[in-house]
């Protein structure tokens, strides 16, 4: 975006208050998770024997899970593991689905008709029944579940952008372009992409929320991250347990708190980011 563009963007998005506050507030999780260990010192998966299943307590401020691990270092853990995969995964999708949708849009013909059939493929597989199938083939890992994520999400990247390719190639501002001899490549990435990236800047935030969720479930179900590695999904494991649900609730109560605040904080800032590239899509 150009600085006038910019300007105008931060201009916008200021006024939405609660995206403001959102977005505060993920920049300093994103710092808490990332520096706090360093400066606390914390082993999440160091075992102390004598305190198993414990209580928040001054020793373990969250309390201890069912085989003594501290809490508190586990959820500072599991969130760098949440919201890499959730952030990484979404670069990929990007990737795989802005040159797809871009080129498609442009181009048309068969490039058009392989890619859009290609993307309808995808969705038309429930997601989650297909990333099962997938990470149960290979070994559960915080890399591959990301990959996997990230590769089974550019069918939404790629329709966006194609959408409004299809629109923006016969501009006026276009064809004097080509009209001129402009070659492909120049067209692409100073008047088409530019023109067309906005529906991806609004979904960005959704599809890192929508990643985040996918990877819990995951982990929640045994087939995302696996232990020793801690992520939110994976500490809720526990929860299957009807014992640990009944008489150990600080243990999936704090991680899904943080799961759901952090959630509804990355959707705030999306909608904020919607309505400051597109004003008349604010909801009333």
């Amino acid at each position: 975006m150009s600085n006038k563009k910019t300007d105008t963007f931060v201009k916008n998005f200021c006024k939405h208050k609660l995206a403001v506050v959102a977005f505060i507030v993920i920049v300093l999780e994103v710092l808490t998770v990332i520096f706090l260990p360093m400066i606390l010192r914390v082993d999440p998966n160091q075992i102390d024997a004598y305190q198993v299943g414990q209580a928040p307590s001054a020793e373990h401020i969250l309390g201890t899970d069912q085989v003594g691990r501290d809490l508190l270092a586990r959820i500072l853990y599991g969130g760098r593991v949440s919201l890499w995969v959730g952030f990484a995964s979404v670069v990929i999708s990007i990737v795989i689905g802005l040159p797809l949708g871009l080129l498609a849009g442009y181009y048309r013909g068969p490039l058009e008709t392989i890619v859009m059939r290609a993307a309808d493929v995808f969705m038309s597989v429930p997601p989650m029944i297909l990333i099962l199938v997938i990470v149960s083939i290979m070994d559960p890992s915080i890399s591959v579940v990301t990959i996997v994520i990230g590769v089974l999400g550019w069918p939404s990247i790629a329709r966006l952008l194609y959408a409004n390719v299809l629109s923006v190639r016969n501009k006026e501002y276009v064809e004097s372009a080509k009209a001129i001899g402009t070659k492909d490549r120049e067209l692409l990435f100073r008047y088409v992409l530019p023109n067309s990236i906005a529906p991806i800047w609004m979904n960005i935030a959704f599809r890192i929320s929508s990643a985040i969720m996918t990877e819990s479930a995951l982990s929640f179900l045994g087939a995302g991250v696996q232990p020793p590695d801690a992520s939110w999904g994976n500490i809720m494991y526990v929860a299957q347990s009807l014992g640990v649900l009944k008489k150990m609730p600080w243990v999936w109560i704090a991680p899904g708190l943080c799961l759901v605040f952090t959630i509804v904080c990355i959707n705030l800032v999306g909608e904020g980011v919607r309505d400051a590239l597109d004003p008349k899509m604010k909801r009333l």
